[in-house]
């Protein structure tokens, strides 16, 4: 598997644990909203573009659709499974979340084509390093509609993911290996 192959799933999995929507139990009242979002867009098919910069010399775009209990990640114009479920994702989330501080709060509402939505945003710190992010969540669906976040490495590195969610017609994609 090329190093490209490798850093998707690495990213996905970092953006999960960045935004506070699979976080620990004891997660301050106004995470709530956002952990609410994060778990709903579990149970129904989704289909997420990523654009991340910072990773690597160029930016890379990527998907990844979440479709009856499984994952499909777009990386390098060729889709494959991924071998993590949704399910385990989200526990493994949870555990970084476990080692790290997060607060969170509301900033005013906006829309994301059309759609009107709560916007939230929350700082995790973690051992080896720190994530600042914001969510746009649908007031009519509870769902996720886009996310914005910034990573900041242990060493002062920095990297940014944008993240746009998409729920209408999704299906498993075509040509998975």
């Amino acid at each position: 598997m090329t190093k490209s192959r490798l850093v998707v799933p690495a990213v996905f999995i970092f953006i999960l644990s960045a935004v506070p929507a699979f976080a620990q139990a004891t997660m301050p009242a106004e995470c709530q909203p956002m952990l609410a979002a994060g778990e709903k867009q579990f149970t129904v098919p989704s289909h997420a573009v990523m654009t991340t910069t910072g990773m690597g010399p160029a930016t890379m775009n990527s998907e990844v659709v979440s479709i009856d209990g499984a994952m499909y990640l777009k990386v390098m114009d060729h889709w494959m499974k991924s071998p993590v479920a949704p399910e385990q994702l989200a526990k493994q989330a949870r555990e970084k979340m476990a080692a790290g501080k997060t607060s969170c709060k509301q900033l005013p509402d906006d829309s994301v084509d059309g759609v009107s939505a709560n916007v939230y945003s929350s700082h995790t710190d973690m051992d080896k390093g720190a994530t600042d992010s914001q969510i746009w969540v649908a007031k009519s669906t509870g769902l996720p509609l886009k996310s914005e976040v910034e990573m900041t490495m242990s060493g002062g590195k920095k990297s940014h993911v944008s993240v746009k969610y998409d729920y209408e017609n999704v299906k498993v994609p075509e040509g998975v290996k």
